[in-house]
């Protein structure tokens, strides 16, 4: 692509920390994570902010307590393995969650002006259209 000037601009959902290395090592123009939360160029080759947050220690803290919160209700959630390389936002495991269960996270995070984004994706067998594996 490079070669007919076609610039290439990753978004995705995935953390900062797997974002960095794919803008170190693709010939990309850069990259947007953690759905819109963060972002690199090539020539910076750093994550930054969309939004300023002025300590990311107390950020990661907030982002954890509404988790604990939130799994007081659905102690079956479960926090992503990245969790530790995200700036941004914070992400849990929800496979087993129903659309009711979705439902009633996504308005305890509007309650306090927190953002949710729901992720789901399913492989399925064509012929069946049962899933081979769930994640969000």
């Amino acid at each position: 692509m490079k070669q007919h000037n076609i610039l290439v601009l990753l978004i995705t959902g995935r953390s900062a920390g797997w974002c960095q290395g794919l803008v170190n090592y693709l010939p990309v123009l850069g990259i947007i994570a953690e759905n819109g939360g963060v972002y690199a160029l090539k020539e910076s080759q750093r994550m930054k902010p969309f939004t300023a947050i002025n300590d990311i220690i107390e950020h990661r803290q907030l982002l954890q307590n509404n988790f604990e919160e939130i799994r007081q209700k659905f102690p079956h959630l479960q926090p992503s393995s990245d969790n530790q390389f995200r700036v941004t936002d914070w992400t849990f495991d929800c496979h087993e969650c129903s659309q009711d269960e979705l439902l009633t996270i996504e308005k305890i995070c509007q309650q306090k002006k927190w953002g949710f984004t729901r992720i789901s994706h399913k492989i399925c067998d064509r012929q069946t259209q049962k899933p081979y594996r769930k994640w969000v």
